[in-house]
């Protein structure tokens, strides 16, 4: 696979990521809507006067557990695939560690808040909030209530701190992914996502940012010169693809003629010398260069070449097996 070809699948990743979001705010969007016109009417219909009846508990009891489920599954779904998408885009040598790590904090509480955050936010909806509204305004709280209440809200506590920290970092790979494709969507996408109400916003900044990145990349984008190599020396365009053959082939801009004396492939205990380079000298422009190692044995993954040209200087380029 070409790095072009692992750079966007990895921003396809992104894409569905930002998909999701789109998703998930547009269901607790609706689901919050019909909870103040249909479900919290009812419930304050009954405060006070009777008891809802087991049937009246499950219309309102039901619903609200396949939201909390659903949207905890869709959370999941959101940061499994932007780890994905920034775990691709590092195999290449695009900075998104930060990215992995957000992402990964995020996965985990999606995790534990699917299997304990649920479950207590139910309990208290359901069993200890009820009990407060239908008690006598003179009765006192029972401490086993209140300590109850204070583990709630600690929990509730960390679990917004860390889910922070891991969407500050995510944010971060986000916004660098923008300015390297020059999309002020992702840019200003990525910062949406931390205000209330404007993540649905966005998520669909970031999706159309993604979808108008993956399109550079497939009509051969490149990173601005004076950002990736200064203009007057020799530099690598795009990336390049290693067979298991042996043969690396790697494109090079050059602003003159000079000659590549060797190549050599660095590997994790060895180097590998090149049995030949074609074309051996560089014309001014780009050059498209096949470089022979022989037979390799090499897990799939990138790798680098370094180069001697000919004026004594050195150029290291990366190629994906």
């Amino acid at each position: 696979m070409s790095f072009s070809q692992v750079e966007i699948d990895s921003l396809s990743k992104l894409k569905t990521s930002s998909f999701l979001g789109i998703l998930g705010s547009v269901m607790v969007v609706v689901y919050s809507v019909t909870y103040y016109l249909v479900f919290l009417p009812i419930t304050l219909a009954y405060r006070g006067e009777v008891h809802p009846s087991p049937g009246m508990l499950r219309f309102q009891l039901i619903p609200d557990i396949v939201i909390e489920l659903v949207a905890g599954a869709i959370q999941l779904l959101i940061f499994y695939y932007a780890r994905q998408g920034f775990k691709g885009l590092s195999t290449i040598n695009i900075p998104t560690k930060n990215g992995m790590t957000g992402a990964t904090i995020l996965i985990v509480f999606a995790i534990i808040g699917l299997l304990i955050g649920v479950p207590l936010i139910l309990f208290f909806e359901f069993v200890e909030l009820p009990f407060l509204l239908s008690a006598p305004p003179a009765s006192s709280i029972p401490s086993p209530t209140l300590v109850l209440f204070a583990v709630l809200a600690l929990v509730l506590l960390v679990f917004a701190l860390v889910g922070f920290a891991g969407l500050i970092l995510v944010i971060i790979s986000e916004y660098s992914l923008g300015n390297r494709y020059g999309e002020g969507l992702i840019k200003l996408g990525s910062i949406l996502q931390i205000i209330p109400f404007l993540d649905f916003v966005g998520y669909i900044l970031l999706y159309f940012g993604f979808s108008n990145a993956i399109n550079k990349v497939r009509s051969g984008f490149q990173i601005p010169q004076q950002v990736q190599q200064p203009p007057q020396q020799v530099y690598q365009v795009g990336f390049g693809s290693l067979s298991a053959s042996g043969l690396a082939r790697f494109t090079l801009y050059s602003p003159k003629s000079v000659a590549i004396t060797s190549a050599v492939l660095g590997l994790f205990n060895q180097q590998v010398r090149a049995q030949s380079i074609y074309p051996s000298i560089l014309s001014p422009g780009q050059n498209v260069i096949e470089v022979n190692f022989g037979p390799l044995q090499l897990t799939k993954g990138s790798y680098f070449v370094d180069l001697t040209l000919g004026d004594g200087s050195a150029l290291r380029v990366y190629v994906i097996l």
